[in-house]
C-alpha cells in the first residue's frame, strides 16, 4: 500500500527550523558518502520546463523522486516520490510545496557552518521571491540586526516589506557594491547571466552563498575565496540545458576545482572556516537528496498526525 498525501495534508508539516534540521541530518550522510546523487534531468515544452531531480539516503533507506514544472508554465505543480531502497517499492506520493524551503535551509546549514559566529549584517542581491525565505533562514542560525538590500527594480518595496514582516533593519542600497562592503554573509540570489558584483568589493571574514544563475559569481570570486564549498559536486559540473557552471569550464586541474569540497565534508567536520578572516563561497545545488530529507520529514509527521489515506497502485 501506498500513503497518499494531498496538499492541505502538507502544507503545515515542514517549517524552517524544522527543514534546517532535516536538511542538517541530511548533509551529515553525504559527509559519510551516505549518498546518491545525480544531476537532474530537464525537458523543454512549448510551455517551459519540466524537471525532474532524483537521489537517495542510504542510512534512511529511501530513494525518492522531485517532479514537476521548473519554469514557464502558470500554474504548474509539483510531486514527491519516495520508495523503499532494497525493495524498491513505492511507500508515498505527495505534493511537494517545500522548494524554496529546500533552498533556503541548504544555505542556511551553509551559513550556520561557514559565517562568523558574529555575523549580524547581511547583504542581499536580489529580491525576489525566494529572498524573503533565504532570510528567514539565516535568521534562524545567526543573530542578524541589519540587512542591505540591491535590486534593480524591487529593492525599495522588498526593504520595506521586509522590515514588516521580520522586524529587521532593511536598508535599500543603491548598487551592489553598497552591499557587499560591510557585510558579514552576501546572500546571492539573482537571475543575471553575469558577474554581479566584483571581487574587489569581497572583504575579509565574509561568507557568500549563491543560490540564483550560475553565472551570477564571477570566477575571481571564486579564486579571491580561502574556501569553496558546493552543495553536490556531480550536480554544479552538469546543470542541464546546455547551462555549464563557471568552475565547471576551467580546466579540471585548476586550483579552484581540485580544493573545492562539498557541504558535507564541512559538516562531517573535514573542512570549515580556520579563522575570522577567511572568506567562505558557498554555491547551492539543485536538490535531489535534500528533496528526500524534506520529503521523509514531512511523511513521517504525517504519519504522527494520521494525515492522508492508503491507496494500492
Amino acid at each position: 500500500m501506498v500513503l497518499l498525501l494531498e496538499l492541505h495534508d502538507v502544507d503545515d508539516l515542514l517549517d524552517m527550523h524544522a527543514a534546517i534540521e532535516a536538511t542538517q541530518a541530511a548533509f551529515a550522510q553525504q559527509g559519510n558518502r551516505h549518498v546518491l546523487s545525480q544531476p537532474p534531468t530537464m525537458l523543454r515544452a512549448p510551455q517551459g520546463y519540466f524537471r525532474s531531480v532524483v537521489g537517495g539516503l542510504l542510512e534512511s533507506k529511501l530513494l525518492g523522486t522531485r517532479l514537476g514544472a521548473a519554469g514557464g508554465f502558470h500554474g504548474g505543480s509539483t510531486l514527491a516520490a519516495l520508495f523503499e531502497l532494497e525493495t524498491g517499492r513505492l511507500v508515498a506520493l505527495m505534493p511537494y510545496p517545500f522548494g524554496a524551503l529546500r533552498t533556503a535551509a541548504t544555505v542556511a546549514v551553509a551559513t550556520m557552518f561557514l559565517a562568523r559566529a558574529d555575523a549580524h549584517v547581511v547583504g542581499l542581491l536580489g529580491a525576489g521571491r525566494s529572498a524573503m525565505t533565504l532570510l528567514e533562514g539565516t535568521m534562524c542560525v545567526r543573530d542578524i540586526r541589519e540587512v542591505k538590500v540591491y535590486s534593480p527594480n524591487t529593492r525599495q518595496e522588498f526593504a520595506r516589506r521586509a522590515r514588516a514582516e521580520l522586524g529587521l533593519d532593511v536598508r535599500a542600497c543603491d548598487g551592489p557594491t553598497d552591499v557587499v562592503r560591510g557585510s558579514d554573509v552576501l546572500l546571492v540570489v539573482t537571475n543575471s547571466r553575469q558577474p554581479v558584483f566584483g571581487a574587489a568589493d569581497v572583504e575579509s571574514g565574509l561568507h557568500v552563498g549563491s543560490m540564483g544563475q550560475p553565472h551570477e559569481l564571477a570566477v575571481d570570486v571564486y579564486r579571491r575565496a580561502d574556501l569553496v564549498i558546493v552543495g553536490d559536486r556531480s550536480q554544479e559540473l552538469e546543470l542541464g540545458m546546455g547551462v555549464t557552471h563557471p568552475l565547471a569550464e576551467l580546466d579540471p586541474d585548476d586550483s579552484i576545482w581540485r580544493r573545492t569540497v562539498e557541504l558535507g565534508d564541512v559538516v562531517a567536520g573535514r573542512a570549515g572556516r580556520k579563522d575570522r578572516e577567511q572568506i567562505t563561497v558557498f554555491r547551492e545545488s539543485q536538490g535531489g537528496w535534500g528533496d528526500v530529507a524534506l520529503a521523509e520529514w514531512a511523511l513521517a509527521r504525517a504519519k504522527e498526525r494520521g494525515l492522508g489515506r492508503e491507496v494500492d497502485l
